[in-house]
């Protein structure tokens, strides 16, 4: 529940947490454990076609110096939070299967995957029904969260549309864990119509996320201020230099 975790961080509000994004090579993995402000870890899981194993990767990269069974392992030594960014469908098992044996499941789990195509994107990997099967089945831990988004294309023209979040609503309510939608943050102005149905109709929290290409600039960190609620919004922003940026 979205109370556990707050507790666990200290916090009074998702707006509140601090994230470091794409953590997936051993550099920006260290740099995250030693800073004491971060407090939820993002990283892309992938499978290595070189060994087989689970590895930190963003296709198109396809290899790292990262596993992670050393990315999670580090990250709950440290008592932070993960969110799990699954890349390929035949990583979600086994990655579920290693943090239960293990017992790496009393701190902040997000797993995520985008489930259903949206502005601009392409078609997903995922099937919708079996990843949130597999997370009812393995991942319902104390602070888990299942957080289920989009396919994206970057351009600013593109807009979640009523139909869309429609059905991304309608897979939700198959979910056992509680459910946060990421929402790329470059969107909100146009789509804001039709995403703000998302949180009056429902428990779910947003993520707000973006890419370092693109500047989060002054008028659009005002328009979330205006639109966004921070009691139901965790922040996932970062700089052109990969810092996280603070909207509230």
């Amino acid at each position: 529940m979205l109370e556990d975790i707050l507790n666990f961080f200290k916090v009074k509000r998702p707006a509140e947490i601090k994230w470091a994004h794409a953590v997936n090579n051993k550099d920006k993995l260290s740099k995250a454990m030693e800073n004491d402000s971060i407090m939820m870890i993002e990283g892309d899981i992938s499978i290595s076609l070189k060994t087989g194993e689970l590895i930190m990767a963003h296709p198109p990269k396809i290899e790292s110096d990262l596993t992670f069974k050393d990315w999670i392992q580090n990250i709950y030594k440290k008592n932070k939070g993960a969110k799990l960014d699954f890349k390929n469908p035949a990583a979600v098992s086994p990655a579920l299967e290693f943090i239960q044996n293990n017992k790496y499941y009393d701190i902040p789990l997000f797993f995520n995957a985008d489930i259903l195509k949206g502005p601009g994107g392409e078609s997903p990997e995922f099937n919708p029904i079996h990843f949130i099967s597999e997370c009812n089945e393995k991942a319902k831990f104390k602070y888990s969260y299942l957080s289920i988004g989009w396919t994206v294309g970057y351009s600013k023209k593109n807009k979640y549309s009523l139909e869309m979040i429609d059905e991304m609503l309608n897979l939700a309510e198959k979910s056992a864990l509680p459910v946060t939608i990421p929402i790329l943050v470059y969107l909100i102005p146009d789509s804001w119509t039709n995403l703000k149905k998302i949180v009056e109709y429902s428990d779910y929290t947003l993520t707000l996320w973006n890419i370092r290409e693109i500047n989060v600039g002054e008028n659009l960190k005002n328009y979330v201020r205006k639109v966004i609620n921070p009691d139901k919004t965790f922040i996932d922003l970062i700089d052109a230099t990969g810092q996280s940026i603070s909207i509230y």
